[in-house]
This record gives structure tokens, C-alpha cells and sequence, in this order.
């Protein structure tokens, strides 16, 4: 994992494609998620990109049974995607011009949705699709009023710090995260 985190850190400027390319055929895991990736529309604009967790959180219930969950945020306003040819034609910083240009007309608003496994759904690996239909549940609605633009401050999220009721997942990946989030942050001040 650590040999794919340092071929997408550019050197030159670019990411080592030939690097990036060993890496992912020496690694089944990465090679099924990169097989996955592929299928995925372009994405137009992050107003209207659904978002989901590659991560199975455990949440509690009242009665403190816990219950293993990916999440999604569904944009309200529908999905939206680009052609190959479209996104020939857009610069570089299209897509935080297109989000800055939604929020001029209303918030961005989604629905976040609690996405349950099926009986035979791996819960502890990320690389792990989740295929057929699943039930969910609506957890509530994210409204995003401003956006302030990409400068850096003096903040760094962990997704280790969860709120009351939500339990880490039980995946290796998850506690490297933390590391690789700190790292990325000093790499941007």
C-alpha cells in the first residue's frame, strides 16, 4: 500500500503512471477497486455527485445492538456526469468552479442514507464491493450554505474522530487513514 501512496505523490509534478500501473496488477485488492473505478460516470460537479463510504462504521442502536453500515450522501438536485469529450474541453478547476457556481443559486443540500449489509457482504475489507440491492435508511440531510475556498488551514480531519454512537470499522485500512491525512497536511502548508 505504501509503494501506491508514494507512485500517486507526484515527483516531477506527475504521478508515476508506470509505478502506479505495477502496483496495482502486483495487488489483486487494488486491481479489483481500479476495475470498479472504471465503471464510474465522470463526474460534472460535486453538486451533483453521490457520494459513498468504502468503510462499514459500526453504529449503535438505543438499546446499544450494533449495526455494521456504509453511508452515501445523495445530492438532492440528481447525479450529473460528463462525457470523455466534455471533459476534454474543461480546465483544470472545473469542478471547484462548477460547485462555487451552485452555491450562488442555493445551498447544496444532501441525503444521507445509511447503507446496510447482505449476508454475505464482506464488512472488514474496503476493496470488498457490496453488488445487488441493499437496505437503507434515510439518516438525515446535509446542507452545505458556502464554500471557502481550497487554502489550507490550520485544521486536519481524522476520520478517527467519530461522533457519540458511531464506532470505527473493524478494517485495517481505516487506521491508516490518519496517517496518511496527517501526512498529506503537512505536505500542503
Amino acid at each position: 500500500m505504501k509503494r501506491h501512496l508514494t507512485a500517486r505523490i507526484p515527483e516531477d509534478g506527475k504521478p508515476n503512471i508506470k509505478k502506479i500501473k505495477e502496483t496495482i496488477e502486483a495487488n489483486p485488492s487494488l486491481k479489483n477497486y481500479d476495475t470498479y473505478i472504471k465503471t464510474l460516470p465522470i463526474t460534472s460537479n460535486f453538486a451533483n455527485t453521490t457520494f459513498h463510504s468504502v468503510h462499514a462504521f459500526i453504529f449503535k442502536t438505543k438499546d446499544n445492538k450494533e449495526i455494521f453500515a456504509r453511508w452515501k450522501f445523495v445530492p438532492i438536485a440528481g447525479e450529473s456526469s460528463l462525457s470523455n469529450e466534455e471533459l476534454d474541453k474543461l480546465g483544470n478547476d472545473f469542478l471547484e468552479d462548477n460547485f462555487k457556481n451552485s452555491l450562488k443559486n442555493a445551498p447544496v443540500k444532501y441525503e444521507m442514507y445509511l447503507v446496510f449489509p447482505n449476508k454475505n457482504d464482506e464488512i472488514d475489507n474496503i476493496n470488498a464491493r457490496w453488488l445487488g440491492k441493499h437496505k437503507e435508511a434515510l439518516f438525515g440531510t446535509l446542507v452545505v450554505n458556502k464554500y471557502d475556498g481550497k487554502d489550507c488551514n490550520q485544521d486536519v480531519y481524522f476520520p478517527s474522530i467519530l461522533p457519540s454512537g458511531i464506532l470505527p470499522p473493524k478494517d485495517a485500512m481505516f487506521d491508516l487513514r490518519n496517517e496518511v491525512y496527517a501526512i498529506t497536511f503537512g505536505m500542503r502548508q
